[in-house]
């Protein structure tokens, strides 16, 4: 079977995010088939063969101009490799593929990592109206699943698949000293909450706090100045010193005070909680689906700055109850995020094959 892997953003797929949690499907794909294809967007124009895989990779930063100029490229290469099932990740690749699908007609599943409310509701309809014409639709998370179910999407059509946890952060022991009371990574943008952690290590200067910023964005750039001069704040950003998962296995507790994420649930919760960390979190859906509050993390409401640090004070000075949280954690991420995931996706291919 051949099987052909449709996303944006092919530079990104170190970082976590949609190209990551692709990525490491694709890798799962080759250990089980005899061919794979890949096209994508990237930094390099280029198209590269490796065992197994076969890539098209689409100049441009701009994964939407990318695509679509090399629309009539991508036709002919799919033409060529004729690929057995086409396998389109997130909500406008799939309108885009799905248009011109019409025209190649190969059986095509989706993949959605992003909750839709972020797209225009025509798009979104329209996205609704595509996912009928596939053979099968894979989401990240229950609360996903209910909504595509309100808009009209078959539940028979659906299956959830936790996906996109790199094996290495489960791979990882517990040191013996954790320096760090407090690690925030992801973006200083509001989304992700930068403005509460900024809150956070102005009134907790006794509690030293580590910040891993993956982008520097125009967001909250006067939190992260000041930031800057707190004797209690180190701040690093990406490319780190050493892997993310080192970093953060050195933390006592992670504080991820998410107001809003594209991926439900966020896969750097999941990443914390992997390495048996006591996350400390936001109540935003999906984020209960792998957090149950005080026992295997916590989740908040990052705005009453009260609580939050009432809870982060508790924690810090009881090690069995953090440790015990962490554990929990760890066994909850090992029981969801599993090869079976995977393999939910390998079988719904073979159910199509054999269909066609």
């Amino acid at each position: 079977m051949k099987i052909c892997y449709i996303f944006s953003n092919f530079h990104q797929t170190k970082l976590t995010g949609q190209a990551g949690i692709m990525f490491k499907l694709i890798q799962k794909a080759k250990a089980r088939y005899q061919k794979v294809l890949v096209i994508s967007n990237s930094n390099d124009d280029k198209s590269y063969q490796g065992q197994n895989l076969k890539a098209l990779l689409l100049k441009g930063d701009d994964d939407a101009k990318a695509f679509l100029f090399s629309t009539f490229r991508l036709i002919k290469f799919l033409k060529h490799e004729k690929p057995d099932i086409v396998h389109v990740n997130g909500a406008l690749m799939t309108i885009y593929f799905s248009l011109l699908n019409i025209f190649l007609r190969l059986p095509t599943v989706c993949l959605l990592t992003e909750v839709l409310d972020n797209i225009h509701p025509l798009l979104r309809s329209l996205y609704i109206w595509c996912l009928k014409k596939t053979q099968y639709l894979f989401i990240t998370s229950i609360y996903m699943e209910k909504m595509l179910i309100k808009m009209g999407v078959l539940k028979s059509q659906i299956s959830v698949v936790r996906l996109g946890l790199d094996p290495q952060f489960l791979s990882i022991q517990q040191p013996i000293n954790e320096p760090v009371d407090i690690i925030f990574f992801g973006d200083n943008n509001r989304d992700r909450g930068f403005d509460h952690i900024y809150s956070l290590a102005k009134q907790l200067p006794q509690h030293s706090f580590q910040i891993l910023l993956r982008y520097k964005q125009n967001d909250c750039l006067p939190e992260l100045a000041k930031m800057e001069h707190f004797p209690n704040v180190s701040i690093q950003q990406y490319p780190y010193q050493e892997p993310l998962e080192l970093k953060l296995s050195k933390a006592k507790l992670i504080v991820l005070p998410f107001r809003w994420m594209l991926i439900r649930p966020p896969i750097s919760i999941v990443e914390a909680m992997a390495l048996g960390k006591c996350v400390i979190t936001s109540t935003m859906k999906g984020n209960e689906e792998i957090i149950t509050d005080g026992v295997n993390g916590i989740l908040v409401d990052p705005s009453d700055t009260k609580t939050v640090i009432s809870r982060i004070n508790f924690l810090l000075t009881d090690d069995p109850q953090r440790n015990k949280i962490g554990i929990n954690a760890r066994r909850q991420i090992e029981k969801l995020y599993n090869r079976e995931e995977y393999d939910k996706i390998f079988r719904i291919y073979s159910l199509i094959n054999r269909k066609t």
